[in-house]
């Protein structure tokens, strides 16, 4: 299997999204009450790029905010937002989705983690937010940026934002100074993309015993999950002789995420809360979510933010089950 036709599955899976936009263009406005118009306070607007890693687009959330309301999938029924927040800042571990090109998508996770930021400030939890968008690896990186001994775009760089991720950073710059700013964590969740590469190839008889040792425990048995997997990728299929070990790559990717995000939390829990930013797929009830639990006792929350349609239905869609909650835009409660 080519590298190209793994990376287009895996990314399908975990965002159902594609494409990224990018620019330059500073942002010049607050967005419910996300600022979002930071300019060199914290890094020398001079400082040079390297051509492989361009700047942020500042301004990726402006004309983000919409009306909103909460919505309890289990009980069907709408929340108030006051409600829905308090609900989430119930949870040890909170998976907010995302379609990683959409910046309502990017509003709606930027404006719960200001809520919450804001609910731990009274109750005392220390916030993490965990990022599927940066490797374990880079861990040292970004505890220097939430230390302020690094500016955000060296940062980036460091990180090897574009090359690793792809989406524009200024769908993200909102909560990584939020989290810092707010004396939160930042964790790299996930593990390196060459070895999931690997492991899409070949299983895990394409790894050294060394890097099989360090690998988490994997559940490969959840034919639920494994059904919604084989939906999500039938554009982007595998062959047939090698859709065990393609399969095998997506949950590496989830119970790498799901691991770190477990042991961060059961540090100090439940003093300790853990938000996760992570693709649609990855949120799914039977990915992250039910890894965790496997792991450690512990509330844990996944939220699909969603547009309403015009006839008012998005709650009745298939494609939006498995989740605990909908962050509805699009109108009032």
């Amino acid at each position: 299997m080519s590298r190209q036709l793994v990376a287009a599955a895996l990314i399908t899976l975990g965002g159902l999204s594609a494409g990224c936009a990018r620019g330059n263009a500073e942002a010049d406005a607050r967005i419910g009450g996300l600022r979002t118009d930071y300019r060199s306070d914290d890094e020398p607007s001079a400082e040079p790029f390297h051509d492989e890693e361009p700047a942020p687009n500042e301004a990726a959330l402006a004309g983000a905010e919409q009306p909103f309301f909460g919505y309890d999938v289990a009980a069907k029924s709408a929340m108030l937002p006051e409600s829905f927040f308090s609900a989430l800042a119930e949870a040890d571990v909170l998976c907010l989705g995302e379609r990683h090109d959409n910046a309502r998508d990017h509003y709606a996770q930027a404006r719960i983690l200001l809520e919450l930021f804001d609910r731990g400030k009274v109750s005392g939890r220390r916030i993490a937010l965990g990022l599927e968008m940066v490797e374990q690896t880079n861990q040292p990186v970004l505890d220097r940026f939430t230390r302020r001994e690094m500016p955000l775009r060296r940062m980036l760089r460091e990180v090897r934002w574009h090359k690793r991720w792809g989406f524009d950073a200024g769908y993200y710059t909102p909560m990584l100074r939020m989290t810092r700013d707010r004396g939160g964590r930042l964790i790299g969740l996930n593990i390196p993309r060459a070895l999931t590469m690997r492991v899409a190839r070949s299983g895990l008889d394409g790894l050294s015993d060394a890097e099989r040792a360090e690998l988490p425990a994997l559940d490969l048995g959840n034919s639920e999950h494994r059904a919604y997997f084989e939906a999500a990728t039938k554009d982007h299929p595998a062959p047939a002789s090698s859709a065990d070990s393609f399969y095998m790559a997506q949950v590496l990717w989830d119970e790498a995420m799901a691991s770190r995000a477990a042991k961060w939390v059961v540090r100090k829990q439940p003093a300790n809360q853990m938000v996760i930013l992570a693709g649609n797929g990855h949120c799914h009830e039977t990915a992250i979510p039910a890894r965790v639990r496997r792991r450690i006792p512990a509330n844990v929350v996944s939220v699909r933010p969603v547009v309403e349609d015009e006839d008012g239905k998005v709650t009745e869609k298939p494609e939006h089950g498995h989740f605990d909650y909908y962050f509805v835009m699009g109108r009032d409660y």
